[in-house]
């Protein structure tokens, strides 16, 4: 592994999560119309249903979907120690590449440049 393997996996990290995260986002603002929509397609469909619980369901559709794309980009993209398999964050990455060993293990992940 070197720091610019680890750091390209960040960077493929937040491109794949902020991908996934604005259109769910997006969603959100337009939420009130697609309640609507669904509360008149609903009762096409001879299903009653109010606008306000239909809101409620697409908000926590929404929510779910975001946990999930977040969790899936740090399964996904995110390097591992070969060692213990912890995930190095991009909150640790500066550690892991300044220390060039596993925070949890300290198993070396980063190959000495001067032997």
């Amino acid at each position: 592994m070197t720091p610019q393997s680890i750091n390209r996996a960040v960077n493929k990290y937040w491109l794949f999560t902020l991908s996934g995260l604005v259109p769910l986002v997006a969603a959100i603002v337009f939420d009130t119309p697609l309640s609507a929509f669904s509360t008149r397609l609903l009762k096409s469909l001879s299903i009653s249903a109010k606008e306000s619980t239909m809101l409620y369901v697409l908000l926590a559709i929404e929510a779910v979907l975001m946990f999930v794309v977040i969790f899936a980009s740090r399964r996904m993209n995110l390097p591992r120690c070969p060692q213990c398999g912890r995930i190095f964050l991009p909150s640790n990455v500066g550690a892991v590449i300044a220390t060039k060993h596993c925070p949890k293990c300290g198993a070396q992940v980063i190959a000495d440049s001067s032997v």
